[in-house]
């Protein structure tokens, strides 16, 4: 811009020195000159000034085309280039921003490949959790209730057990009284024997009669007798106390297989609660825990999508001020041209100009010291 100022200046300074050119020129009067050497010295300086004032006509539309018409028709190339330019500039924009477009859209797509991928894991493993819980549940219902069949069954044969060991105690406890009573009974029989056996050990009188014999059957009966007693009493002793054994026995035995059994039953329950729950909760933990993967894992995909578009607005905020940057500077280097190109024509024509205008005022100073020339001579020139 300043060697376009100052060619501009130089192209003023050159069209103010034609004023001086229109001056004309004037020759020196020779003393005692005659009318006819008169008009021929006016005629020259005419013919002189006629030519000095073409010569600036020409210098002034020299400067009038270097300063008007040449930075016009410049500038206009300059401007059909600079348009150019930002068409330009304007596709490199456009295909950028295209491109960036289809780059987000991308990631937007990947991104939610990439969401319903863990949804549907997710899903997936929650899906296979349930399954597997209630499997296993199953798998406890079945057994406890087969444990239970088995408890009940050993309570049912335990009880028969218990009867069938009690029945047979009790009979046998019962023969023990007959046993023992049929003991009682041959012991009363040998002493019945025994006292049968004395009765002809003394001898009867008279008074007495048959006394003897009649002592010895009466002590036989009594032995008898109370061999019979003590036979009843055993076998009864025996019967009532087989009875109260086995009644007492039997109940408490009977009621410790149920209650173990009860025990056995509520411990079952319990474990099967216990462990149902075990389960659930263990269920209820990974599906709590895929559900926080889950999450953990879609932010991260969320956050990295945010980062890839923010990365992707600022590459396209960076390659489009590139593309104007770089369109900018060739518009500036299309303007700068521009006045480079007026302001090397516009010093060219003022350096021919001024150096014309000093050759003439040079001229110009010489006609004034001197006699007129001949007109023809001028009218050559």
């Amino acid at each position: 811009m300043a060697g376009y100022a100052d060619s501009s200046a130089a192209l003023q300074t050159a069209s103010a020195g034609t004023v001086a050119l229109r001056g004309g020129i004037k020759f020196a009067r020779n003393p005692g000159e005659s009318a006819a050497d008169a008009t021929r010295r006016e005629a020259a300086g005419a013919r002189a000034g006629s030519f000095l004032t073409g010569t600036a006509d020409l210098i002034d539309r020299a400067v009038g085309f270097a300063s008007e018409q040449v930075p016009g028709r410049l500038g206009e190339q300059a401007e059909s280039a600079k348009a150019q330019i930002a068409a330009s500039i304007g596709v490199q924009k456009n295909t950028i921003a295209a491109s960036i477009t289809r780059a987000r859209g991308q990631a937007r797509v990947r991104a939610a490949a990439a969401r319903r991928a863990v949804t549907s894991q997710a899903a997936s493993f929650v899906g296979a959790v349930h399954l597997q819980t209630a499997g296993a549940i199953l798998a406890l219902v079945g057994t406890h209730a087969r444990t239970m069949g088995q408890v009940d069954a050993l309570e049912t044969s335990t009880l028969e057990s218990v009867n069938l060991i009690y029945a047979q105690g009790r009979t046998q406890l019962e023969g023990l009284g007959t046993t023992v009573g049929d003991e009682c009974t041959a012991i009363g029989a040998s002493f019945a024997s025994q006292y049968e056996g004395f009765d002809t050990c003394t001898e009867n009188g008279f008074w007495d009669g048959d006394l003897s014999q009649r002592r010895a059957h009466a002590q036989a009966e009594a032995a008898k007798k109370t061999a019979k007693g003590y036979h009843d009493r055993m076998v009864e002793a025996a019967k009532k106390r087989a009875k109260e054994i086995t009644k007492a026995g039997r109940k408490e035995n009977r009621c410790g297989v149920i209650a173990a059994a009860r025990h056995a039953r509520e411990a079952l329950d319990e474990q099967l609660k216990n462990l149902i729950k075990a389960l659930e909760t263990a269920r209820d933990g990974a599906i709590q825990q895929a559900g926080a993967t889950r999450n953990s894992l879609i932010a991260s995909i969320d956050s990295a999508l945010r980062a890839t578009l923010r990365q992707l607005d600022q590459t396209e905020h960076d390659q489009r001020q590139a593309a104007g940057d770089t369109g900018y500077m060739q518009q500036v280097m299309q303007e700068q041209l521009a006045h480079a190109g007026a302001a090397a024509l516009q010093n060219a024509v003022a350096g021919a100009s001024t150096s014309l205008e000093t050759t003439l005022f040079d001229v110009q100073s010489r006609f004034a010291a001197s006699n007129p020339p001949d007109p023809a001579v001028l009218e050559g020139a």
